[in-house]
């Protein structure tokens, strides 16, 4: 991504009705170090009911790519789509471990942050079984790009983390495009998701301390691309939650009339405005692996936490994607997830 362009994706949104912030710029500066720190809680359960499946369940992808290996002899390629703290690839590669596929296995962690990527590095190195990494610098925009999927190579991509949920309808449509165009037919992609639940359940994992810190970085995002001096002060965390639909919002609600200047442009913040900054989709295990096939991947297995808050689906890459006349039934079966959002830019 050239210099300017997330600055022009931010300016774009606060230009738009309602104002909205491109998610993924929200791990920008402290944003990574503020989500590690709410996904660390016990209410946020994501993270630890995605470990929970994995320590669980991580054997079953990992036999599934064995037999692939010792069926073709073709080496395995793990790309993951932004790095966390390195837990949930660890009990991955340990189930590959296990299968004694590692010596013939890559690991390609793909993340905007060069500091995540150097302790993604440090934590690898001290796993107690050897792993080849390549990391590859890139923002979320320039990540599919970068998965470059070789024929020889048994390719998995790894998108873990419920993210594919905090994106709009059509950045999840183009991410998914992406995806198919990228890799090989018969390659697999590992996409994590968090379930419809309680109302209750869900308010609370993103309501908690704290998660407004997280969502108010968005404001210091502005200021540095936009040179603004907006202040996190004068803005409120606001969450909604529509449990028929599954979609959420965070929101963040000015609390006084702000007026300020960029290259010429005036935004007006008026009191009571929202600043839509992040969706939180909420998937069935159906409308998700009908949404999979209508992006031309077919699901093979999903597993889940012990209490069936999230699921990880691993998803296989079709030779076709639905046929165009199919396509209008296909989407009437997930409009629930593909319909636009309040804050649903196409061009991000």
């Amino acid at each position: 991504m050239a210099p300017d362009q997330m600055s022009r994706y931010i300016f774009q949104g606060l230009m738009n009705t309602p104002k909205c912030f491109p998610a993924f710029a929200l791990f920008e500066g402290q944003g990574s170090a503020l989500y590690n720190a709410k996904a660390s809680i016990e209410a946020y359960y994501p993270r630890w009911a995605e470990v929970d499946a994995l320590q669980s369940h991580a054997d079953q992808v990992a036999r599934l790519l064995a037999a692939e290996y010792a069926q073709t002899g073709r080496n395995i390629n793990i790309i993951e789509l932004g790095v966390g703290d390195g837990q949930k690839m660890y009990l991955l590669m340990q189930a590959l471990a296990d299968e004694g596929l590692l010596e013939h296995t890559t690991y390609r962690p793909i993340d905007h942050s060069a500091s995540a990527l150097s302790e993604i590095l440090r934590t690898v190195s001290g796993w107690e079984f050897p792993v080849s990494v390549a990391p590859v610098n890139a923002t979320f925009c320039e990540m599919g790009q970068h998965i470059k999927a070789a024929e020889h190579e048994i390719n998995l991509v790894v998108w873990l983390g419920s993210t594919i949920g905090y994106l709009t309808s059509s950045q999840r449509y183009s991410m998914m495009d992406t995806l198919y165009e990228q890799l090989n037919p018969g390659d697999y992609l590992l996409v994590g998701l968090d379930l419809k639940k309680s109302p209750e359940r869900i308010r609370e994992a993103y309501c908690s301390e704290p998660n407004p810190a997280f969502f108010l970085n968005a404001i210091h995002v502005i200021n540095h691309h936009l040179g603004l001096q907006l202040q996190a002060g004068d803005f409120r965390h606001v969450f909604d939650y529509n449990d028929e639909s599954g979609e959420a919002f965070s929101r963040l609600q000015c609390q006084r009339d702000i007026l300020c200047e960029c290259g010429g442009y005036q935004f007006h913040f008026a009191k009571g405005e929202s600043l839509y900054v992040c969706s939180h989709h909420k998937f069935t295990l159906d409308s998700f692996c009908t949404l999979m096939q209508f992006h031309g991947f077919e699901p093979r297995i999903t597993i889940q936490d012990n209490d069936c808050l999230i699921a990880d689906c691993l998803t296989q890459r079709s030779r076709k994607r639905v046929p165009l006349r199919d396509a209008t039934n296909a989407l009437k079966d997930i409009a629930n997830i593909v319909m636009g959002s309040p804050f649903d830019i196409a061009s991000f």
